[in-house]
This record gives structure tokens, C-alpha cells and sequence, in this order.
């Protein structure tokens, strides 16, 4: 049976929700709700997983709209997702990430050296260094009649090429998620 409304709550830490209760809820969720320095992350990435996530019959809400530091205790939670009527709530948290470091040889480029020339010649090689961001999420879809357990629960991760900042990991995760939970025919299509 699919989820036709899912509340959709980012964390910038990796928690355990194997058992969800109001304990791991003033760990975890409210200490994310009440930390202005993750609001950021938390619209940017929430918006990700609506984008991704949503389909005709499957609406995505962000959590960010509804908690912050002044609407986070738990009666407020459980009364919030009862009003909304969400059949599901998704946690996302970010359990781990580290960079490696890495070295590439690439031809050097030398510029025009004589009046008039538009195009500089080869000069070798120089040696260029760089790191990559990598990223584990952990994800927990549990079902609001009965919190306590999660219905799914996936591990994410992410490797990031040279590029890729903490945004491409982010994109890169929310669409696998994606494509998990539509597998596991949870959203509706």
C-alpha cells in the first residue's frame, strides 16, 4: 500500500530510529528542530526529498514548515502529524561523511607569448590536488498509527566526484531514495 501523504524531516546527524519513542524524539528530532544552524540544510535538503519523492498520489511535506525551536516538544509532534494527516513520516540523517584526497597530473597551459597569437602551446604537466566529499545517510519510513518501529529503513551512500559539493551528495541521495521507496512501491505513482 502506498503513502499518499509523507511528512519529510532532514537531520544534519545520523540517529537511530530502530525504536522510535519520545525519548529518541527529544534526542534526535528536537534538538534538530531547536538548532537555528541546521535550518538552512534543512530547507535545502527537505526541498530535495519533496522534489524527488512527490508524485500524483503522493504528496510530500517538509518538517521545516511546521517545527522550529518554539513548536518542537513531542505532544506537538504527534498532534501535528495527526492534523496534517500524514500517513507516513520519512527521518533522513546524515550519518557520516569524510573527503579523500586525491592528485591528477593535467597538461599545463602556457598563454600566447608573441603579439597577435591567440592560442598558448603545451607546457608539460603540473600536479593538480583535490578532494571528494562522501556522504552516508540513514533513512526511516515509519507509519504515524505506530511509531515505534520502521515500516522500511534503507542506508544511502554517496561518493562524490571532484565536483560535487555537499549540494551534488544531497541531489545524488534524495534521487536513490527516490527510486527505493518507489521500488518498494511505498509511493504512490
Amino acid at each position: 500500500m502506498p503513502y499518499t501523504k509523507i511528512l519529510a524531516i532532514y537531520l544534519e546527524e545520523g540517529c537511530d530510529f530502530s525504536l522510535f519513542d519520545s525519548t529518541a524524539y527529544n534526542i534526535c528530532l528536537r534538538s534538530c528542530f531547536s538548532n537555528a544552524e541546521t535550518y538552512e540544510a534543512r530547507i535545502l535538503v527537505e526541498s530535495r526529498i519533496r522534489k524527488h519523492l512527490e508524485t500524483k498520489g503522493t504528496e510530500v511535506l517538509r518538517s521545516v514548515d511546521f517545527f522550529d525551536a518554539y513548536n518542537c516538544d513531542y505532544a506537538y509532534f504527534k498532534r501535528t502529524v495527526d492534523s496534517l494527516k500524514c500517513d507516513a513520516v520519512l527521518i533522513v540523517g546524515l550519518r557520516s561523511h569524510s573527503h579523500d584526497e586525491h592528485e591528477r597530473w593535467v597538461p599545463d597551459y602556457v598563454p600566447p607569448y608573441k603579439p597577435g597569437m591567440t592560442e598558448g602551446g603545451p607546457g608539460g604537466t603540473k600536479l593538480i590536488k583535490y578532494k571528494t566529499l562522501n556522504a552516508f545517510f540513514l533513512c526511516d519510513l515509519l507509519n504515524p498509527k505506530s511509531l515505534y518501529m520502521p515500516v522500511w529503513r534503507a542506508e544511502i551512500k554517496e561518493r562524490g566526484k571532484s565536483y560535487a559539493a555537499a549540494d551534488g551528495l544531497n541531489r545524488n541521495m534524495t534521487k536513490k531514495l527516490a527510486e527505493a521507496l518507489k521500488a518498494a512501491h511505498y509511493i504512490a505513482h
